[in-house]
């Protein structure tokens, strides 16, 4: 199957396309596939280089190297994108973990008593049985 031959226009929608659904994603999991779609192995760039073979042998070059500027431009917007995300995320968990440090503590636990304190009492009793 033959790739059909891309115009620079394709270019520009990509780019365009591309920019505007990472500023709309909403999380990493949206992100992540929004990168699968984009820069994958049957992605949106990759289609573009393949599209590249019915290109004349002159235009060739310029093309490529505007499709590998893309693909860094959006490489980067994507990694931005996902550091904005999760600073979002890490934000949005400090607010909803928050603790009120004016609230008064929990009582300590009462446990058995010592050793020490059992002798003060008197022995304790053992349960052996009698060799009477």
């Amino acid at each position: 199957m033959a790739a059909e031959p891309v115009k620079p226009d394709d270019l520009a929608a990509v780019k365009e396309e591309a920019l505007a659904a990472i500023a709309a994603a909403v999380d990493l999991d949206a992100l992540e596939a929004l990168r699968v779609a984009l820069l994958g192995k049957r992605g949106r760039v990759a289609t573009l280089m393949q599209g590249m073979a019915g290109l004349d042998p002159g235009e060739r070059p310029a093309f490529g190297q505007a499709v590998n500027t893309l693909k860094g431009e959006v490489a980067a917007r994507l990694q931005e994108r996902r550091e904005a995300l999760r600073r979002a995320e890490i934000e949005r968990r400090l607010t909803a973990e928050a603790i009120d440090v004016t609230l008064p503590g929990r009582p300590p636990r009462r446990g058995l008593p010592s050793p020490g304190s059992r002798d003060a009492r008197g022995p304790a009793r053992r349960r052996t049985p009698s060799c009477r």
